[in-house]
C-alpha cells in the first residue's frame, strides 16, 4: 500500500503535510514526484505574501475612497451652509424692498394729495372780510 500526501495549513498558518493511505490500484496519489515539504512551505509563503500585498492594495483603495468621500461631503456641507445663509437673507431683503416700495408709494400718494389740495385752494374763491 502506498501513501498520498496533501497540503494543509495549521492554526498558525504554517503548512503541514497530511498522509493518507492509498489502497493499491486506486490510482490516487500515484504521481512519481510528490511535492517536498520545503517546496510546499515555499508555495505557502509566496501565497501568504501575495495575499498580504492584495490586502494592502485593498486597504489603500479604501483609504483613498474614504478621503474622496470626506472631501466631497465637506464641499456639499459648505454649499448647504451657503444656501441656508442665502435663504435667511431672503426675508430680510424682501422686507427691505417692501418697505422701500411702501415708502415710495406713500410719498407719491402724499404728493398727489398735496397737489389736489393746492388746486382746490387756488380754484375756490376766498371769502372777503
Amino acid at each position: 500500500m502506498s501513501t498520498a500526501v496533501a497540503l494543509a495549513l495549521n492554526r498558525d498558518g504554517e503548512p503541514m503535510a497530511l498522509n493518507f493511505p492509498n489502497p493499491a490500484g486506486s490510482g490516487f496519489g500515484q504521481s512519481t514526484s510528490a511535492p517536498s515539504l520545503s517546496g510546499l512551505r515555499q508555495q505557502a509563503e509566496q501565497t501568504r505574501s501575495e495575499v498580504g500585498e492584495a490586502l494592502d492594495r485593498g486597504r489603500a483603495s479604501i483609504v483613498e475612497s474614504a478621503s474622496v468621500a470626506r472631501d466631497s461631503f465637506a464641499e456639499d456641507m459648505s454649499r448647504l451652509r451657503d444656501d441656508v445663509a442665502s435663504l435667511k437673507e431672503t426675508p430680510a431683503r424682501f422686507a427691505s424692498q417692501a418697505g422701500s416700495e411702501a415708502s415710495q408709494t406713500l410719498r407719491q400718494v402724499g404728493q398727489t394729495v398735496n397737489r389736489r389740495s393746492e388746486r382746490r385752494r387756488v380754484a375756490s374763491p376766498r371769502p372777503v372780510p
